[in-house]
């Protein structure tokens, strides 16, 4: 029985081939730079397959964390995290642990649709 590659090897394939054989030979600098977008849509497909169970999972805990709560779905958590930040009642310092959250579930999210940008960077709280 012949076993097919996994799929992030035969995307990774794909991105090589667009990137190094098919973009220098398009003539037409609007085509190429479509090969070019698609190559790197490619990637964030892959990354995304690479990364979203593991950041799944770092996301719940982190909510269920927020949340005190012992279980739930990501999305239930969210929610419960939003009527935190809606309720005038939640202390500053829980608020505080909310935008830390935040921000590193954004930054992870970043991570896979452009892995190269800064996430490091202080941000004044407003």
């Amino acid at each position: 029985m012949q076993y097919l590659p996994q799929k992030q090897t035969l995307m990774e394939a794909v991105v090589v081939f667009l990137a190094s054989q098919v973009a220098p030979a398009v003539d037409d600098p609007g085509l190429r730079f479509r090969v070019k977008i698609a190559a790197h849509l490619l990637q964030v497909v892959y990354r995304e397959l690479q990364l979203s169970d593991a950041h799944t999972a770092t996301e719940q805990a982190r909510l269920m964390q927020l949340t005190g709560l012992l279980e739930g779905d990501v999305h239930s958590l969210r929610e419960a995290v939003d009527t935190l930040i809606a309720d005038p009642a939640t202390p500053p310092d829980v608020l505080d642990a909310i935008r830390a959250a935040l921000m590193e579930g954004l930054a992870a999210q970043i991570a896979v649709s452009e892995p190269r940008f800064n996430t490091a960077l202080d941000i004044e709280k407003p």
